[in-house]
């Protein structure tokens, strides 16, 4: 479910770049738990204020001239640090809006993780302690991005529809997203769209969360995670539970790979037929349409209306009755 607004208009990379300030370096726990990124993402945190995702991982041939060295040595912090991870790796993680000649200006340390499985304080102390060992001025690594990310979201987090289960939720729907927009426009902030879908780590519905998506131009404004999420999740009261998160817009996809509640059975068939049933022939596999209104044809009986390439086959084409 979606809703549509705004004509935003989206920043050029140059007055992105123009806006991104000098990172301050780190010389103390403190301060590095204060630079790092503050999204509040589950599945993904580190230092310092990450760029929002889902992000395009390119990785890189080697750029570092220790690149050997700096992963032995942040491989076995993690392993000190009770950290057990998929893959660690140097790689460009730039955002989808850039284009192809400045993706390499993205160079970041990728730890990929169970985030599910790992301790989030282990792992919470793991990026402060590779900050310390990056922050050498002078060197390579010293303002060097570290993202952790379960390995399931490197890419994007999974997007499932609402289906036919879900008929409570779309009832609500329409009243609580008015007042949804309502608050957006007193909070001023261009948006794109509002979707709502079940978000998540996992190809099901069941362990995914019903998800409130906006998607914007500028969702690397800090007004949208330290200002715009918090209000909406602190003022608004919906009928269901939910969460909410910013995306790039244009970048939601919804994928459904094992998602067994919407896949077709010999329950998903009723008995008598209706206009607007899906209605196919049931030898042919992908093969379907709908089924119109319905007609009386003297002493014959009623008959559906539908489009020919619905009921067409061999036998149709034989003039067979």
């Amino acid at each position: 479910m979606s809703h549509p607004f705004g004509e935003p208009r989206a920043m050029t990379f140059s007055e992105k770049s123009k806006r991104k300030q000098r990172r301050p370096l780190s010389r103390s726990d403190e301060e590095i738990e204060i630079e790092m990124d503050k999204k509040g993402l589950s599945y993904r945190f580190g230092w310092p204020d990450l760029l929002p995702p889902p992000l395009v991982t390119i990785t890189a041939h080697t750029r570092l001239e220790d690149e050997e060295k700096h992963l032995n040595t942040v491989k076995k912090i993690l392993q000190d640090s009770s950290v057990h991870v998929q893959e660690v790796f140097f790689a460009d993680r730039a955002p989808r809006w850039a284009s192809a000649k400045t993706q390499g200006m993205f160079l970041t340390l990728v730890v990929s993780l169970d985030t599910v499985l790992n301790s989030r304080f282990g792992m919470h102390n793991a990026v402060k302690k590779i900050r310390h060992y990056f922050k050498t001025p002078g060197t390579e690594t010293q303002e060097l991005p570290i993202e952790f990310i379960d390995f399931r979201a490197m890419d994007d987090l999974i997007s499932i529809p609402l289906g036919p289960q879900d008929n409570h939720i779309v009832n609500q729907w329409p009243d609580f997203l008015n007042k949804l927009i309502t608050e957006l426009k007193k909070l001023q902030q261009h948006w794109r769209a509002i979707e709502l879908c079940y978000r998540g780590l996992f190809d099901n519905r069941q362990h995914n969360t019903l998800t409130v998506v906006i998607t914007t131009d500028l969702v690397d404004e800090d007004k949208w995670w330290k200002e715009v999420l918090p209000t909406l999740r602190s003022s608004m009261n919906p009928p269901f539970e939910l969460q909410y998160e910013m995306i790039y817009s244009g970048t939601l996809e919804m994928a459904m790979r094992n998602d067994n509640g919407r896949h077709i059975s010999n329950d998903s068939y009723g008995e008598q037929l209706a206009m607007g049933s899906s209605i196919g022939i049931s030898t042919l596999g992908n093969h379907a349409g709908t089924a119109g209104g319905v007609v009386t044809l003297g002493d014959k009986g009623p008959f559906a209306l539908t489009n020919f390439h619905v009921v067409a086959n061999g036998r149709i084409d034989a003039s067979e009755s």
